[in-house]
């Protein structure tokens, strides 16, 4: 049923774009090296209406290769700029940053606009708000005071983990689900961060919530281009999501406006983002100030679950995945942390500190992000100020522009880009083996970009020490702890990806947990 009212959806707005197009004036920059366009046809623009801007990775690649390191690809009747080439995107997005700003990925009034701060960036003027909510979150709650300060936390949520994992892991092991396994420990963890300390029944319901607040928001890309025709034909789901919506506020606000009153009526500072959203001075265009309303603090503490959990809980089952895959590579991993943490100490003693000695760990997350990229694209970015280029290619004034991040798998790079080496990341100095920080520079603000996990250059993801650190934390406790092997009756891992909010296994991996004898 759903596929007939797409059908009807796209045949109605399709004649909606060939109006557009033929009331369209003709483009002032004929001429110019334009990026080359991936089809004009009629056909060929109704079928980007099926996919995200977020997601279009795979369709662009299948396409773009054949014209050229840049491409244009129309969703609806909306044009998109994609870089390809790893050199472009580093002229584009590091070299020209200033140039290209962030764009909001939704119109002011659009269903999905709800699910971001991008409902309330769009309001103000993008660069102050956007700034002044990086600035909030790298110098508050992401800075290394910040995230220290809630180590006690991280130790006793991962301790309860372990307890729940060795009554499974007894008597010759029994197969566990990597996602449902992280999921719900990781979330408590960023919750706590998020609200503080709230109850455990309340933390499980904003928890299923999210979920499935995340899985709808994929869905909703055909209400921004027709909203009206979009809420009748599409009714069940834009019924499901306004639910989801208002459930979500009825978790968030009471939360939100408790935090509030002991700011503002108590003094009481919290250790919590939320805590820190409502002390931030909004400019309003008259140019005086203003508190943040409820409504953008529940869009703002969203996003903060969505960055700090999705691409998370993503790595750690691929690097799972293919530390099983490759028994070598789990022993060596467990070598190395047994060198750095006595094996007499319980696994919940290790210290986040000694993470930082596990060149190792670090090299197979570093593999994992290069082999597997949480995310294909970057968020989109325009060029609002004037015409701007990119190579030999003219890019007229107002552009979305956006980039694949496949580059980690450039053989032109990555020698044997499709094999699982973390070794490709070290350096012996002597007999030492350490990381070799110059193979991988993944902020993008060196020379070249040859990995973006965590986009680059002015707007490099601010949560990445909160993700590596997360990432790494519970890498070296389950793997010190737990011998891990493909689930019962299973001979292989399953690589095969999908595409969700996250680059995803298409089959959730499932394995089999065993105590190891030192334990």
């Amino acid at each position: 049923m759903d596929e007939i009212t797409s059908i009807l959806f796209l045949v109605i707005l399709g004649s909606l774009t060939i109006l557009f197009f033929k009331m369209k004036p003709a483009d002032k920059n004929t001429g110019k090296n334009l990026p080359p366009n991936l089809g004009q046809n009629f056909v060929h623009k109704l079928l980007w209406l099926k996919v995200s801007l977020l997601t279009a990775g795979y369709a662009i690649k299948g396409f773009g290769t054949k014209l050229g390191p840049i491409v244009t690809a129309y969703f609806g009747p909306f044009p998109a700029i994609f870089v390809l080439d790893r050199n472009l995107i580093h002229e584009a997005f590091v070299k020209k940053g200033s140039a290209f700003s962030d764009r909001p990925l939704f119109s002011k009034n659009s269903a999905s606009a709800k699910f971001s701060s991008n409902g309330f960036i769009i309001s103000f003027s993008r660069g102050k708000i956007l700034t002044l909510l990086r600035r909030n979150l790298t110098s508050q709650i992401l800075n290394s005071s910040g995230t220290k300060s809630f180590s006690v936390h991280r130790k006793k949520i991962i301790g309860l983990l372990l307890r729940d994992l060795r009554g499974k892991a007894r008597n010759g092991g029994s197969d566990v689900g990597i996602i449902g396994l992280f999921r719900s420990s990781l979330f408590m963890l960023v919750s706590l961060m998020c609200f503080g300390k709230q109850d455990d029944d309340l933390v499980h319901d904003i928890e299923m919530n999210h979920r499935g607040l995340v899985d709808i928001f994929f869905k909703l890309n055909v209400f921004d281009f027709s909203p009206v025709l979009a809420k009748i034909l599409y009714f069940k789901r834009w019924r499901s999501f306004t639910s989801m919506r208002k459930r979500q506020e009825e978790l968030y606000i009471p939360i939100i406006q408790k935090i509030r009153r002991r700011r503002d009526e108590q003094g009481i500072k919290e250790n919590s983002y939320i805590d820190t959203v409502l002390a931030l001075d909004i400019p309003v265009e008259d140019g005086t100030i203003r508190k943040p309303t409820d409504d953008e603090a529940v869009s703002l503490a969203h996003e903060f679950f969505t960055t700090g959990m999705e691409t998370t809980i993503t790595t750690i089952e691929w690097a799972m995945a293919n530390i099983i895959k490759h028994p070598h590579i789990q022993k060596r991993l467990l070598d190395e942390i047994n060198s750095v943490v006595p094996k007499e100490m319980a696994t919940e003693d290790i210290e986040e500190d000694s993470l930082l000695n596990m060149p190792y760990l670090k090299a197979v997350i570093y593999e994992t992000l290069r082999r597997h990229p949480p995310v294909e694209t970057l968020l989109p970015h325009s060029n609002p100020q004037g015409d701007e280029t990119i190579g030999p290619y003219h890019i007229p004034k107002g552009s979305m522009i956006n980039a694949i991040l496949d580059v980690g798998m450039d053989e032109n790079v990555w020698p044997d880009p499709n094999e699982f080496n973390p070794e490709r990341f070290l350096m012996k100095k002597g007999q030492v083996v350490e990381f070799d920080e110059n193979v991988a520079d993944i902020t993008g603000t060196k020379r070249e970009v040859k990995l973006i996990p965590f986009g680059l250059g002015r707007r490099l993801c601010p949560a990445i020490a909160m993700a590596m650190l997360h990432i790494r934390y519970y890498l070296a406790c389950l793997v010190r702890e737990f011998e891990w092997k493909t689930a019962e009756g299973n001979d292989e891992v399953d690589l095969t990806h999908t595409y969700t909010f996250s680059i995803v296994m298409k089959n959730q991996l499932n394995a089999r947990v065993r105590l190891r004898n030192h334990t």
